[in-house]
């Protein structure tokens, strides 16, 4: 690898290949978070937290179901 090759490696180019793992780790987070708010008598703010979570957690699976079909219409 030259020095070039070296300098092309950024922060966006080591994480693409774990999104998913980080999506799911970020989604797990936010549950904890959202369960804490609700214990705390926070409800609504937490309807919003369990929704995001929700929506970061299963981002990933219809996209690649939406490339997919997307592909196979062209």
């Amino acid at each position: 690898m030259n020095a070039k090759d070296k300098q092309d490696v950024t922060l966006w180019s080591k994480l693409k290949p774990h999104l998913e793992l980080i999506a799911a780790c970020l989604c797990g987070v936010l549950i904890i978070i959202g369960w804490i708010l609700s214990k705390n008598g926070a409800e609504s703010y937490s309807t919003y937290v369990y929704v995001l979570a929700f929506i970061i957690g299963g981002w990933q699976k219809p996209e690649k179901v939406y490339l997919t079909l997307l592909k196979q219409k062209n």
